[in-house]
């Protein structure tokens, strides 16, 4: 069923425009990301403890409830592509003072003194400037999501998030491996040219950012279906959480990235400090989770779309509940050989997480309002969830001095992270069986289907190649029906 007033090709076009910009656009979230290697790293290396990195997670969260006004300006107004590529602008912007903070500190030769008012000033503007940037990205992501969602079919939409992810996986791979060969390139040390190497990737994200924005401005604005009637604001927010299966999804996420948002932030913080694992060793076993993530997206989404997004979601949760557990037994002399199979398994797992919370989202969400609904999800999750990082961070900051040997594996202040966050995990599928879905089937029957299917119908649905080529061939059929 087309979601819009566009013709087959801009759509087939739009859908191209999408993942080509996306691309770009990935670049600059590779080494922006919160929680991720280099934006931990750059922290760590100005002198950030725990609960500076803990908000350093926690600003992006709580940031999401302005999602809630976005949503209703989105419906007041009807404006989308404009608004939302001013805003996206600014924010890529916002970054070029992280950029110039290491010049500044060496200015002042405060680099040799991790706490001194210049090194602290460093740590602040990184905690303003990634507060300011997860506030506009808060905003814009209904309108970007809105905007997308009368451009894609809902037939197609699995599989369209299946291949846009798979893609996007395969460029944060290649750039998160050049950016952390770059930082290993010069020395670890406080001072400037110690810095460098994360003020050079910085920079790269600035631009690839900026000229994600322009490939966008080509991708057309549908006309937006509003109610032809105005609602008051809490009116519309109140509205979500009277749809019932929306409200027990709701819960079930809220619960579950709570518990994952304790650890996030700090298991780069794990990797770094207490494993001493260099950036490209990282970078590598994280590409390991990427690669099977862009070889298992396509496929998510096809099962996604064949059989709904429980179905995956109950695979997921089988292969990841047990996960933080695995750190209990890692150590500076086997962690290659525990943590490229983890990666490995976690990898597969949290390509159908992405899948099927976009998919469950979108799904659950009505046409009319559908802004507003992806609001609440966001706005809610992002609240409660923010406190985690914080509430992690004091805990670390509370429990330095922890020490417990486990079967010959010394326990820090980090592992009860890990145990709590699988606790509360297992305490959250109480929630999770309520939820109801009509083409929901069991764990067997879909591996059943995948491994039984013909390889050769999955295979269009794995590589990024083959996706790119199929989209330019349905990009032709748009154009030859145009002309009949």
């Amino acid at each position: 069923m087309q979601n819009s007033n566009l013709s087959e090709i801009e759509v087939s076009k739009a859908i191209k425009r999408n993942i080509i910009a996306g691309c770009f656009g990935y670049v600059f979230i590779t080494a922006t990301i919160t929680g991720g290697i280099f934006l931990t790293g750059f922290a760590l290396r100005l002198g950030a403890n725990s609960f500076q990195i803990g908000l350093l997670s926690a600003f992006p969260l709580f940031a999401q409830i302005m999602q809630l006004f976005s949503s209703y300006y989105i419906e007041q107004s009807g404006q989308r592509k404009e608004i939302w590529f001013k805003l996206e602008f600014i924010r890529r912007l916002l970054w070029i003072f992280i950029v110039i903070v290491p010049f500044i500190i060496a200015r002042s030769n405060s680099f040799a003194h991790a706490n001194s008012l210049w090194s602290q000033v460093g740590i602040f503007a990184l905690l303003g400037v990634t507060l300011f940037s997860s506030l506009i990205s808060s905003f814009a992501i209904p309108i970007w999501l809105s905007w997308l969602s009368d451009i894609i079919p809902s037939e197609k939409l699995g599989k369209f998030w299946g291949n846009r992810t798979a893609i996007l996986s395969s460029v944060a791979l290649i750039s998160s491996l050049i950016f952390a060969r770059v930082i290993d390139l010069f020395p670890k040390e406080n001072n400037l040219h110690g810095f460098l190497g994360f003020t050079i990737i910085f920079g790269i994200a600035i631009l690839f950012g900026e000229l994600d924005l322009l490939i966008y401005r080509s991708i057309p604005e549908p006309q937006m279906q509003r109610s032809a009637k105005k609602t008051e604001f809490f009116n519309l927010i109140k509205e979500p959480f009277g749809h019932h299966n929306f409200r027990k999804y709701l819960i079930f996420v809220i619960i579950w990235v709570f518990a994952g948002s304790l650890i996030t932030p700090f298991v780069m913080v794990y990797f770094i400090e207490h494993l001493k694992i260099n950036y490209f060793t990282i970078s590598f076993l994280v590409s390991i989770q990427t690669i099977t993530g862009i070889v298992f997206s396509g496929i998510w989404g096809y099962l996604a779309d064949k059989f709904g997004y429980k179905s995956i979601l109950n695979i997921y949760i089988v292969g990841i509940i047990w996960t933080p557990l695995v750190y209990l037994f890692v150590t500076q002399e086997n962690y290659l050989f525990i943590l490229v199979p983890f990666f490995l398994l976690t990898g597969i797992a949290n390509s159908a997480w992405v899948i099927a919370t976009t998919g469950f989202v979108l799904g659950l969400s009505p046409r009319e309002h559908k802004s507003i609904f992806i609001a609440v999800f966001h706005a809610t999750v992002g609240l409660i969830a923010g406190l985690a990082p914080i509430i992690a961070g004091a805990i670390l900051q509370f429990t330095k001095s922890f020490h417990y040997m486990f079967f010959g594996n010394e326990l820090v202040n980090l592992h009860i992270l890990f145990m709590l966050c699988t606790f509360i995990w297992l305490i959250s599928l109480f929630f999770y069986r309520k939820i109801i879905e009509a083409k929901e089937q069991s764990i067997v029957f879909v591996i059943k289907h995948l491994v039984e299917g013909n390889p050769f119908k999955l295979l269009s649905e794995v590589f990024p190649l083959v996706i790119i080529l199929k989209i330019e061939k349905e990009t032709m059929k748009a154009v030859k029906n145009l002309m009949k």
